[in-house]
């Protein structure tokens, strides 16, 4: 618990609750921790001078003792406002919010290898381990405009930390493929330090190092910024949803001339597969995009195709949906190098029988 406290305060730069240990890792070891077992060891933590409480705002939050990491005061004079948000779902609250910006950031990922410890030790001997935790840290990886973090755990547990808070993913297909791809690199660099190994892996499949589709999220967060620039004072707003969730809305600084805007983000912890937890996500948004234009006569505008039913069908396999957005994350995973909207002389040129209008019938 100790480690994992100085890991956010110190690293991460954030008070901590409850919420972050009720599913959390340490030195590649999954632990979790009933919100009740969390009070009762805070307790005893704030005796012995370990940890101090900063502030309420829905759990309480707390810090080391000495870091002072007091959340900064909403600078605003409608109290009314911060009230309703507080009080409101995050999902629901979220989902209110323009859904071509929604984006996700600080993602990690953990998968398991067996002997890639073993493997990497003994053949990279530069590649040296911490000296407490055994963990092997590989540099970090710049690509994408995402900065990403390896950690090699002794227990065979690789746990993947994609940065990405000035350039969060788009929940969309463009930042499916981003993100895809910069997976793809810590697949290769993997696969480069174990093939140097003078032990072997095992060899179930053809790639020692598993398909990052594959890999388990264990937590990311989901939100939106502001559209517009944001040139009031700086605040923050935390609070529990109820949902083993956290919500906050808080002002960031995204540099590079882009400005300050407002971030409204939900900390998640989705425990499924990369795969998997991308349909979800882009399940919900489009399903979102959906819901507005058919509750909104502006967005109608009156015209008819709005209230037609489209059916996008894949090119390439059996599979139809009516989610543009769950269509083309489809031909992207399952059917790489291959386009989502084929012409006819695409088809043939590929020798595939297309199911009518290129990846669209009604």
């Amino acid at each position: 618990m100790k480690k994992h406290i100085n890991h956010l305060v110190l690293v991460e730069k954030r008070p901590f609750c409850f919420l972050d240990f009720l599913d959390f890792e340490v030195d590649g070891e999954h632990y979790s921790m009933a919100h009740g077992t969390f009070r009762n060891k805070i307790s005893k933590l704030i005796r012995e001078g370990f940890v101090e409480l900063q502030y309420y705002s829905g759990p309480a939050f707390y810090s080391l003792k000495g870091v002072n990491l007091t959340k900064r005061k909403i600078m605003t004079g409608n109290h009314a406002v911060v009230s309703s948000m507080s009080s409101m779902s995050s999902v629901s609250f979220i989902d209110n919010l323009p859904t071509d910006n929604h984006a996700l950031h600080d993602i990690r990922y953990k998968f398991k290898v067996d002997n890639i410890w073993t493997t990497i030790a003994a053949s990279h001997p530069e590649l040296t381990p911490n000296d407490v935790s055994k963990d092997i840290g590989l540099d970090t990886i710049l690509t994408h405009d995402l900065t990403i973090k390896i950690t090699v755990h002794h227990t065979d547990t690789v746990s993947v930390m994609v940065a990405c808070s000035l350039n969060p993913v788009a929940v969309d297909v463009k930042g499916l493929v981003r993100l895809s791809n910069a997976l793809t690199r810590v697949e290769e660099r993997l696969l480069r330090l174990v093939d140097k190994g003078c032990l072997s892996l095992s060899l179930s499949s053809p790639s020692p190092i598993p398909d990052h589709s594959s890999w388990i999220i264990t937590m990311w967060h989901f939100g939106t910024d502001s559209p517009n620039e944001y040139t009031g004072k700086n605040f923050e707003i935390t609070w529990e949803d109820g949902e083993d969730a956290l919500m906050r809305i808080y002002t960031k600084d995204l540099k590079d001339g882009k400005g300050i805007r407002i971030r409204t983000e939900r900390q998640e912890y989705p425990k499924k597969s990369f795969d998997e937890a991308m349909d979800e996500k882009l399940s919900v948004v489009g399903a979102n995009v959906t819901k507005a234009i058919n509750q909104n006569d502006d967005l109608r505008g009156g015209h008819s195709f709005f209230n037609q039913i489209t059916k996008y069908a894949c090119n390439y396999c059996v599979y139809d949906t009516i989610n543009v957005l769950e269509y083309e994350s489809h031909v992207v995973r399952k059917h790489p190098g291959k386009m989502c909207y084929p012409g006819k002389v695409d088809l043939e040129r590929l020798a595939v029988e297309g199911q009518g209008s290129p990846g669209r019938n009604k």
